[in-house]
This record gives structure tokens, sequence and C-alpha cells, in this order.
């Protein structure tokens, strides 16, 4: 079960529902990665949004208080 979960993406769906991101579209396929070699991963433009959220929490989480 969980090797489908992993397979299908599910896991990484578990993981943006854990942060409220259900609106990001990861379309899961095939993208060279930067060695040039092809792997199964999530979009260019999704992989971009995710690390702007994540360094915008990581700003919130270190902002004076």
């Amino acid at each position: 079960m969980t090797r489908k979960l992993f397979y299908a993406g599910g896991s990484d769906r578990t993981i943006l529902a854990c942060y409220g991101w259900e609106d990001v579209n990861l379309r899961h396929d095939f993208y060279p990665n930067d060695r040039g070699q092809m792997r199964y991963t999530v979009s260019p433009e999704a992989r971009r949004e995710l690390l702007r959220r994540l360094l915008e929490l990581k700003e919130l989480a270190y902002m004076p208080k």
C-alpha cells in the first residue's frame, strides 16, 4: 500500500494537505534534474511554488516578536 501511494503521488498530496496547500498542482511526470537525468518528480513550476511557500514559512518562524 505504501508503495502504491508513493508512486501515485499520494504521500505528496498528504503532505500538501497538512500545510493546507491543496491548491498546488504538482503535475507529477518525468523531468530532467540539474544533471540532465530524467526523474519522476513534481513539475518545475510546482517546485518553485513549494520552495517559495516554504521560504515564507521560514521567514515567519524567525521574525522577531
